[in-house]
């Protein structure tokens, strides 16, 4: 990819992009009020330092070895290179999950500001994937600095939300997750954490309640724009994770290839782009239940979300356990408490949230999906394996060792 190309503020907007705030508030939230009830800042608060420790470790990978492979490199790199193949593997795919899933809320939220029938979410989620392909082609500068201008605006369309709900409970958070989940745990009362997680736009519902009509709808706008760039910002992780094993070999040698324009990793973004189409239409049109809402789009968003959120913790899990040796391994100022503890905190904080995704068992058909992320580390396994006889055997000597 073109050196260069990012600088600290286009960092900046890529992961305010993946914070996605206007879209979590709006959508996600509900779901962890639904199990949560009235801990539901809580759960935020745990998972706020789940993310600070694994953030802990990432930080101090980077330093010694920035790379756009991500949890390939880092793994690779700690653990050897066929634990960092299953790693950049399963991590591809964790992210490309969230590809469908955000692009179908973006379809849902546009259906439901337009007041279009249910039948229109896989129209519009086929507009939006050519608008995805498009600014993912460009240079990426452009296209992070969409998304730093948009999240920007959904962060402060929440934030006025925040404050008016604020003169009505007198208190305030100082995390932007934790305040949000606050503020609409208090905003429907602590003792009604059902009515809370059966309604889909609870924060729209906040700000019609205590403010106006038309401010809960520029709520679900910002959603909406946050849905789509958080969307471009997991199909840039995805398809960078895939050109960084096609270049070193891993991988086919054409998903490495970028593009003689832009730099950009056409193939891989290309790769993802039709496969998260074809999963939303499997989904969609095949295992849609009322039990998830009334519109496939949300069937959708939900199985894309348990399935990809599943993957990406076994990840991260095993990024926090690299981290723990490779500081221990390059540290000459190696503390015990913060070389060792913090990425324990983080794995035992990250294995708590992957068991309670899955027991007790989520209704159907996400129960489906720890089955199909065990298939998919399953087969990486397998490649792991066949490449690495290929090698021994010298048919190939493009697989990592």
């Amino acid at each position: 990819m073109a050196t260069g190309s990012l600088a600290a503020k286009d960092a900046v907007a890529t992961s305010v992009s993946i914070l996605a705030p206007g879209m979590a508030m709006l959508l996600v939230v509900p779901g962890v009020a639904l199990v949560a009830g009235g801990s539901t800042p809580l759960a935020f608060l745990l998972g706020g330092i789940a993310c600070l420790a694994l953030a802990f470790v990432v930080v101090g990978s980077t330093r010694r070895m920035a790379s756009a492979g991500n949890a390939y490199t880092y793994v690779s790199r700690r653990l050897g290179r066929s634990a960092g193949f299953v790693a950049g593997w399963l991590y591809a795919f964790g992210v490309a999950c969230f590809v469908p899933m955000t692009m179908a809320a973006a379809a849902f939220l546009t259906r439901d500001l337009l007041g279009l029938g249910n039948s229109w979410w896989f129209p519009l989620f086929l507009v939006g994937m050519v608008l995805l392909f498009a600014l993912s082609t460009v240079r990426v500068a452009v296209t992070t600095r969409v998304q730093l201008v948009i999240g920007i605006i959904t962060v402060i369309t929440i934030a006025l939300v925040d404050l008016v709900v604020t003169v009505v409970s007198v208190s305030f958070a100082i995390v932007f997750y934790l305040w949000t989940a606050y503020r609409l745990s208090i905003g429907f009362g602590v003792e009604n954490g059902a009515v809370f997680g059966a309604d889909p736009f609870a924060l729209k519902t906040i700000a019609t309640r205590f403010a106006a009509a038309p401010l809960g709808t520029v709520v679900e706008l910002g959603a909406l724009l946050s849905a789509f760039v958080v969307c471009v910002g997991c199909a840039s992780a995805a398809t960078r994770t895939l050109h960084a094993m096609g270049r070193d070999g891993a991988l086919p040698g054409w998903l490495g290839r970028t593009h003689p324009r832009f730099k950009t990793p056409v193939n891989a973004t290309a790769t993802v782009s039709v496969i998260a189409t074809a999963l939303a239409a499997i989904v969609g049109f095949g295992l849609a239940t009322p039990e998830l809402g009334s519109n496939p789009a949300m069937t959708v968003f939900y199985f894309f979300a348990t399935l990809g959120t599943l993957a990406v913790i076994v990840v991260y899990m095993g990024l926090c356990a690299g981290g723990a040796v490779f500081f221990r391994l390059t540290r000459f100022d190696y503390n015990v408490g913060m070389h060792l503890v913090v990425p324990l905190v983080g794995m035992l904080l990250l294995g708590a949230a992957l068991y309670g995704s899955v027991h007790p068992a989520p209704p159907t058909p996400l129960d489906l999906t720890p089955y199909v992320m065990v298939a998919w580390i399953l087969i990486g396994v397998v490649v792991v394996i066949t490449l690495g006889r290929a090698r021994r055997s010298g048919t190939t000597s493009s697989f990592p060792a």
